[in-house]
């Protein structure tokens, strides 16, 4: 469900975050950039 993939979602947000998952830096690159399209959608240019 939906829930569940949210919840490991901000499981593993809140361990990387705390150091307690180490993420190499691309990775990193990326998880944010699909972490700020889930907060704030697509990119628009209006």
């Amino acid at each position: 469900s939906w829930i569940s993939k949210h919840l490991l979602y901000l499981q593993i947000r809140r361990c990387i975050l705390e150091q307690q998952l180490v993420c190499p830096l691309g990775q990193l690159v990326n998880l944010t950039g699909l972490a700020l399209q889930a907060e704030f959608g697509n990119y628009s240019v209006n």
